[in-house]
């Protein structure tokens, strides 16, 4: 068995952990300083791709599913949910079928891709709020095609986003919701009563709020305030600097409080890879110094360049919050809402992040990875 030791900032205390057979087998406090931090491993419900390679690409390959595993543990992150945006649904289709076929094969990728997010195509087609999203694959909620997409996905389809106000959306969520599925709000131009009628009808999670919504709304009825003020609501942020200012992720955090928030990467096939121009799908993607990615020649952007090392970082920073606050953001809540079960305890996986990090750090610094007692990365 190996055994790894590290502060646990949740239990307050230094532990040493025995790993055998891929779960913790035991678990001790001890006494010792100068160790780095322990975690169970970070998860990003929303990974469109990375380093070049896509989860919406026509030509997604096993080799490509293993290389965005594989290129997240830098970051800590030792689960996630592929992402596929908006694009025709044969495509998607067969894009779920061969994450789904490769999983199967692997119980490394089966502990490291739980499940499926689709984001669209049933979203707004309105500009702004339909973001990067292509305009002509955008369509109204099917039932049909839930049941298509269901089925395809043998049970991993975890998340879907839609934009509540279209034609059919509330039966649409609640039939996902007799599937397990559950529905987020994004791409959208709801009305606050939409909103809430769709809460009613299942609607649970907020896709990357504050993000993928017009520029100009109305001061009081928007969706803004319908999503923060909503208890029921768990919502998704994207922590980069980027897609969010300081000022609103500290009212984000104070109207939903952190056990309502999740962060999310929302990283983009084209992160990763050195500053240039670059195609994604239909539309030019330019990567900038600073690593954020925009629709090229406009100020919107195009997905994230940053992983969850990076959110929880800025997080921290730009908000004034302990790192005990804000790990959960990372790891429990976002564990709860695809139902998988992680915590450093006996018996559960060894999905593991060991990493330092000072107040003011760009990032957190990572020095080991570990998925399913396997070491998958180390500094």
């Amino acid at each position: 068995m190996e055994n790894i030791k590290g502060y646990d900032v949740l239990r307050g205390s230094a532990i040493e952990l025995s790993i055998g057979g891929g779960q913790i087998r035991e678990i001790r406090e001890i006494e010792e300083e100068g160790l780095p931090y322990i975690s169970t491993g970070f998860i990003d419900l929303q990974v469109n791709g990375f380093c070049g390679c896509d989860y919406s690409s026509s030509s997604l390959s096993i080799g490509d599913i293993y290389s965005i595993t594989s290129d997240l543990t830098v970051s800590g992150t030792t689960c996630h949910l592929p992402t596929i945006i908006t694009g025709e649904i044969n495509k998607t289709v067969n894009n779920i079928r061969t994450i789904v076929s490769v999983v199967k094969r692997s119980k490394y990728l089966r502990n490291a891709i739980p499940g499926i997010h689709l984001e669209g195509p049933y979203i707004s087609p309105d500009d702004g709020a339909r973001g990067a999203h292509d305009k002509k694959f955008v369509k109204l909620p099917s039932i049909e095609e839930l049941k298509r997409l269901n089925d395809a996905s043998e049970g991993m389809l975890k998340i879907i986003t839609l934009a509540p106000e279209l034609e059919g959306a509330d039966k649409f969520i609640r039939e996902a919701d007799k599937l397990g599925i559950k529905i987020a709000i994004g791409h959208s131009n709801a009305k606050p009563e939409e909103i809430k009628k769709a809460v009613d009808s299942g609607l649970s999670l907020s896709t990357h709020l504050g993000n993928g919504i017009a520029q100009t709304i109305d001061r009081r009825e928007n969706q803004l305030w319908t999503q923060l003020s909503e208890d029921r609501i768990k919502s998704g942020i994207i922590a980069d600097g980027f897609h969010l200012t300081r000022e609103q992720l500290i009212v984000f955090l104070r109207a939903k409080s952190m056990n309502n928030l999740f962060l999310v990467s929302d990283v983009g096939p084209m992160a990763g890879k050195e500053p240039g121009c670059y195609r994604w799908g239909n539309i030019n993607v330019e990567v900038h110094a600073d690593g954020h990615l925009e629709l090229k020649g406009t100020p919107y952007l195009a997905g994230a360049g940053h992983l969850l090392d990076w959110s929880v970082a800025h997080f921290m920073n730009l908000t004034n919050t302990d790192m005990k606050d804000v790990l959960p953001a990372v790891t429990k809540t976002p564990a709860e809402i695809i139902g998988k079960n992680i915590s450093l305890e006996v018996g559960e996986p060894a999905d593991i992040v060991l990493f330092t990090f000072n107040k003011g750090d760009l990032k957190l610094n990572i020095q080991k990875t570990i998925i399913d007692g396997r070491e998958v990365y180390t500094k």
